[in-house]
């Protein structure tokens, strides 16, 4: 049977734990994604683009929480998801966890926001289809850096994954 929200929150608050005012899911955010109607659809995309802007001090340290953050709990990154990995790889290579990073690997990390700044990947349909007749399709590739994979379903990636080979792999 259908529970009303207003049930829910009462229940919860009996108990001490008190819940947000309910809203409609076209307005919600939801574990740091917003939710929007476009064009018909019910679709995610980050919730704080500042999120993209890289730490004003690099360090290792940063780098790995700031890659983290670009791709940690968003269910479809695209290409961020290697390259998020590639980058940490390459600051594991520098001195400790608090010294500053190369010029180099600061470039890199600069160009990254960019890139971010004018095409997020980390976007997406709400939801599949409910409808199981409708097609689903699993992509695969790898490669000598990494290997990936994408669910597809109705035409749309509902989730992709990347892990970069290990390094003894090379």
């Amino acid at each position: 049977p259908r529970t009303s929200t207003k049930n829910v929150a009462a229940a919860l608050h009996q108990h001490g734990l008190p819940t947000k005012p309910e809203v409609k899911l076209e307005e919600a955010c939801v574990l740091g994604l917003k939710l929007g109607d476009k064009q018909g659809q019910l679709r995610w995309e980050r919730l704080d683009p500042s999120s993209i802007e890289i730490p004003a001090v690099l360090t290792r340290r940063s780098i790995f929480q700031w890659c983290g953050a670009l791709t940690a709990h968003y269910p479809v990154c695209g290409w961020l998801r290697p390259l998020s990995s590639w980058l940490r790889r390459l600051a594991s290579l520098t001195g400790s966890w608090y010294q500053p990073i190369s010029k180099e690997l600061e470039a890199l990390c600069r160009d990254l926001m960019a890139r971010l700044l004018s095409e997020d990947p980390a976007h997406g349909a709400w939801s599949v289809p409910a409808d199981v007749s409708k097609e689903w399709k699993v992509w695969c590739d790898a490669s000598s850096i990494a290997y990936g994979v994408a669910l597809e379903v109705d035409g749309r990636i509902a989730e992709d994954k990347c892990w970069l080979r290990h390094k003894k792999d090379q």
